[in-house]
């Protein structure tokens, strides 16, 4: 008897990796921008038009600056209102980390109470490959 499927989620940064991970069977995308930065919100453009053309449910990174997830007030307020946008934008999920920090369960009680759908914290290990 076979085990529980597991889920291929691909992290994307650009409309062509979207439809390149969706050509190679995906499950569903994580969106980002700067991933060589380990990945920050993408530009108010690319959600869109990846729900456009790729028939995939996409996450969507929230993440204001590179570096650490341990963000000021300031940054906070930020990763607040890109919440806001991704939610109006159309996205299934969105994730962040703010892990170990004073805000984590602030984090937690806003994007819970200010999403339709779940969201998650990107904690543990990440495994990257290029496609193609």
């Amino acid at each position: 008897m076979p085990g529980p499927r597991i889920i291929l989620e691909l992290a994307v940064a650009t409309l062509d990796d979207a439809l390149l991970a969706k050509a190679s069977g995906a499950d569903r995308i994580e969106l980002n921008s700067a991933l060589a930065l380990g990945g920050l919100t993408p530009s108010p453009g690319l959600l869109p038009e990846v729900k456009r053309r790729v028939d995939l449910p996409i996450m969507v990174m929230v993440r204001p600056r590179r570096g650490g997830f341990c963000y000021s007030e300031a940054e906070f307020d930020v990763l607040c209102r890109d919440v806001e946008w991704a939610v109006q934008a159309g996205a299934e999920k969105v994730w962040t980390d703010p892990q170990g920090h004073t805000l984590a369960e602030r984090a937690w009680q806003v994007l819970s109470a200010n999403l339709p759908f779940g969201a998650g914290f990107a904690t543990g290990f990440a495994i990257g490959f290029k496609l193609g």
